[in-house]
């Protein structure tokens, strides 16, 4: 092919497949080997050290002094749609929480739900009762307890699914 014309759409075609097939590997310049700058070594290994200690720093962080545990004391039946009352034990730091107010936030996953709140009275040793909680179709809810005890509130929170 000589130099001063210019190829075909089928030579290039062909030049084409054929300078990126496994038997004809593509080198731009043959005899040079690529090398990398010193400073983008120390600039990669520089990324890879902040990465590792902001993932420490996340992981390590402490834990949230005002959350607080809660186990349900009633169980929601696998057709919970409707109105129920749930009892529930509210911990902190592994003891009961006393003689606190409680009240307890009811919101659908789903977008678009309102959330509905309601009191919650101590029924004994850190157990506490929420009436006419009401559940009012099938999906996923997450119920909020905030508990305001001498002048600090607490919160926590509880997951589950409501089945038709």
């Amino acid at each position: 092919m000589n130099p001063n014309t210019q190829p075909s759409v089928s030579q290039a075609m062909q030049f084409m497949s054929k300078s990126w097939t496994a038997q004809e590997p593509h080198v731009a310049h043959p005899g040079l080997i690529p090398r990398q700058h010193p400073g983008v070594q120390v600039l990669t290994r520089g990324c890879f050290v902040v990465v590792i200690l902001i993932s420490l720093l996340v992981a390590c962080k402490p834990a949230d002094p005002n959350a607080m545990q809660v186990k349900l004391e009633t169980t929601i039946p696998p057709s919970g749609i409707g109105k129920t009352s749930l009892a529930f034990m509210l911990e902190k730091d592994g003891e009961p929480l006393t003689g606190a107010m409680v009240s307890v936030e009811n919101i659908m996953t789903h977008p678009g739900m309102i959330p509905v709140t309601r009191p919650a009275q101590e029924i004994g040793n850190g157990k506490y009762q929420a009436q006419q909680l009401e559940f009012a179709m099938a999906g996923d809810y997450v119920l909020t307890m905030t508990a305001k005890k001498d002048g600090r509130i607490f919160t926590g929170e509880v997951r589950f699914g409501v089945q038709p």
